[in-house]
């Protein structure tokens, strides 16, 4: 008996359903699919760590840098010499001829100037011995954290200032310079007064005042240390 076309399309039919059968009854293996998904997927966590981590990076730094800044002013203020400019020193003189300064002690000698500087800053270094100008006051004045002893007197009637420092604790600044009788002064002006500084036996000194220059230094010259 011959097969019809329809019992031929039956068995394909019938072989083809058994093959699908046996292929979904095989294991699938996705590990492979996993592997690659999970290499694509971290990667926007990767970018976003790398990111944090240069913002990190960024926010150290700037703190380092303040640091830094900040260990430089307190070298600068406690460690190092102030500068003594000559703005600075010409508001001192001001303020101890008006007597505005706080702080100012009236005194009629050297003597009774460096009695009341003993007890305001023990530690002082000792004043010169001065001839007969008429002395006025007496101040402890600071430049950034250093310290300077400050006497105020009448020099031909006219106010002067002398002020003394340790010579570590007090940068003279730039100025011209000037040499007389072996001793090297640094002179500047400001706002009308004048200035005379030298260091000597391990203290700065500074006289000020609108007297002249050649004044001033003739007055240093006369300070016996």
């Amino acid at each position: 008996m011959k097969s019809t076309d329809s019992d031929h399309l039956g068995d394909l039919d019938q072989a083809t359903a058994n093959r699908l059968a046996r292929l979904g009854s095989l294991p699938v293996d996705t590990s492979r699919l996993a592997a690659k998904l999970r290499q694509q997927i971290p990667m926007t966590d990767v970018v976003q760590a790398r990111k944090m981590w240069l913002r990190a990076m960024r926010i150290a730094a700037a703190i380092l840098i303040v640091i830094g800044g900040i260990v430089a002013a307190l070298l600068f203020t406690s460690g190092g010499p102030a500068l003594a400019s000559a703005e600075v020193l010409a508001n001192v003189h001001e303020q101890m001829v008006s007597g505005r300064s706080h702080g100012i002690m009236k005194v009629s000698s050297i003597d009774a100037a460096a009695a009341a500087l003993a007890a305001e800053w023990p530690q002082r270094p000792a004043l010169p011995e001065m001839g007969e100008d008429h002395v006025m006051s007496c101040c402890v004045h600071e430049i950034g954290r250093k310290k300077m002893a400050c006497v105020a007197l009448m020099v031909n009637e006219i106010p002067v200032t002398m002020a003394i420092a340790e010579s570590t604790d007090i940068k003279t600044p730039e100025g011209t310079t000037l040499v007389r009788d072996g001793v090297t002064y640094r002179v500047q002006s400001s706002g009308g007064v004048n200035m005379a500084m030298t260091q000597r036996n391990g203290r700065w000194i500074c006289l000020m005042g609108r007297l002249s220059i050649d004044q001033l230094i003739q007055l240093s010259a006369k300070l016996r240390l």
